[in-house]
C-alpha cells in the first residue's frame, strides 16, 4: 500500500452472544502483522483515552492481537433480517417454459447447433 493510498479501513464481520449479526468498522487503522484472514469467537476491547487514538485487543481463537485505529462504527447487520422479510418470488410459467425448452433443445445435437446459430445472430 503506497503513502496515497489513503486511511485503511478495516472490518469485522460476527455474531453477538446474543445471536444478532455486527459489522464492526475500523477507520484509519494500523493491521496487525500477522493476523489471519477470518476469526472466531473473537472479543474486542478498546483501550486506551478518549481524546486519543485509541488501542483496540482483539481476543479470538487464533491468538491476541492489537489493532491502532482512530475511530471505531459498529453497525447493526440487517442483510439476512432483510431477505427474511421479503418473500420469495415465484418463477413466472412463461420464463419456466422458455428455459425447459432450452435445456430439452441442448439435450439434442440438433438442438444445440439450432441454438448456436440463433446466438451467433444466423
Amino acid at each position: 500500500m503506497g503513502p496515497d493510498a489513503g486511511p485503511l479501513r478495516l472490518r469485522l464481520r460476527g455474531e453477538a452472544t446474543d445471536g444478532r449479526h455486527w459489522l464492526l468498522d475500523f477507520a484509519a487503522a494500523t493491521p496487525p502483522l500477522h493476523a489471519p484472514a477470518r476469526l472466531t469467537h473473537a472479543v474486542v476491547e478498546a483501550r486506551g483515552r478518549a481524546d486519543a487514538p485509541l488501542l483496540w485487543q482483539i481476543q479470538s481463537d487464533q491468538g491476541r492481537f492489537e489493532l491502532g485505529a482512530v475511530r471505531a462504527f459498529i453497525h447493526e447487520d440487517v442483510t439476512r433480517l432483510a431477505a427474511s422479510a421479503v418473500p420469495p418470488r415465484p418463477v413466472p410459467w412463461g420464463k419456466r417454459l422458455f428455459w425447459r425448452a432450452v435445456f430439452v433443445l441442448l439435450g439434442t445435437h440438433a438442438g444445440r447447433r439450432w441454438l448456436e446459430r440463433r446466438a451467433a445472430g444466423g
